[in-house]
This record gives C-alpha cells, sequence and structure tokens, in this order.
C-alpha cells in the first residue's frame, strides 16, 4: 500500500512496483518450496496411529 496519496497528474511506475513485489515474493516461495519435503513428512508422522 502507498503511504502517501497520489495526485491525479502523478503517474504509478509500475516497473518499480512489479520488481518490489518479486523481491518480497521470491524468498517466501524458495522457503516454501525447500521446505515442503520437511512439512509434509511432519504432518504424515502426525497422522500415523501407531
Amino acid at each position: 500500500m502507498c503511504s502517501r496519496r497520489t495526485s491525479p497528474n502523478e503517474e504509478i511506475n509500475w516497473g518499480t512496483l512489479a520488481a518490489a513485489a518479486t523481491l518480497i515474493t521470491l524468498p517466501v516461495l524458495l522457503v516454501a518450496l525447500l521446505g515442503q519435503r520437511h512439512i509434509v513428512t511432519g504432518l504424515t508422522f502426525g497422522a500415523v496411529k501407531q
């Protein structure tokens, strides 16, 4: 979200906005992909009744 209001004369810099969104999304996506095996193992281990 923008912290300041834009006037009708100002343009939104979509390239910078897209770059920032990518930089924010990539680490979250990488952690999720790398930790997926551990998450699935933990869920299946907890679901098995012994």
